[in-house]
């Protein structure tokens, strides 16, 4: 850990993909699909990486102005069958939920992703049951790294941002903790390119879900 004065913390909220399960394979593969099925083409690597991160809706409409919803829908239709068998958590994820659990911390998650895949996943990991509020896609105008979602979940959890963190694996949800006013934790561990993330200027650095306990113990 790095850059953080340890404070009392009331509350923590999460993103979803790249931090608490890994879902790279899941997203990059379904990106693929769609685009092979509905564009004719191959994206590359360099194109893949510039949509991780962000709204499935906005990746799409920038791949195909005209029928970006159908993309959606093939996207959706296709991650979904398949998310069971690509994604997983990352090792210490429930043992790390369960601390923040005992030790009466608001949870939150805070993901660009649409709410039924964050449901889908939810009932499959078994994991719902440990978060207080959920904010996605849906529920916000403006997406991270602006900070509404993050401001949605405190006020859902009736926090002030200095009585939480957000943790997160990409720069956009670094500057949408520090925009909110919040502790921001880089989730190391996590899909994005780590110099980016560190540009962000995170007050904390942790290399494995596990190592978020130290917040609180």
């Amino acid at each position: 850990m790095s850059r953080y004065r340890k404070r009392m913390l009331k509350g923590i909220l999460l993103d979803f993909d790249g931090t608490i399960a890994d879902t790279r394979h899941s997203i990059e593969e379904s990106l693929k699909y769609t685009v092979e099925r509905c564009l004719g083409r191959e994206l590359s690597p360099e194109e893949i990486k510039q949509y991780m991160g962000i709204p499935l809706a906005d990746t799409m409409r920038a791949l195909s102005p005209s029928n970006w919803g159908r993309l959606v829908e093939v996207y959706l239709s296709h991650n979904l069958s398949n998310f069971a068998a690509q994604a997983r958590l990352f090792p210490g994820t429930i043992e790390t939920l369960r601390c923040f659990k005992r030790h009466r911390i608001s949870m939150g998650l805070v993901s660009s992703k649409r709410r039924l895949s964050i449901q889908t996943a939810l009932d499959l990991f078994g994991i719902g049951g440990f978060f207080d509020v959920t904010i996605c896609a849906e529920d916000v105008q403006r997406h991270k790294p602006d900070p509404e979602g993050v401001l949605l979940a405190l006020d859902a959890l009736g926090l002030k941002p200095y009585e939480a963190a957000m943790v997160g694996d990409s720069p956009y949800d670094v500057l949408a903790g520090r925009a909110a006013g919040t502790v921001t934790v880089a989730a190391m561990w996590g899909m994005f390119d780590p110099g980016l993330v560190l540009r962000a200027r995170p007050d904390m650095v942790c290399s494995d879900i596990a190592e978020l306990q130290e917040l609180i113990t």
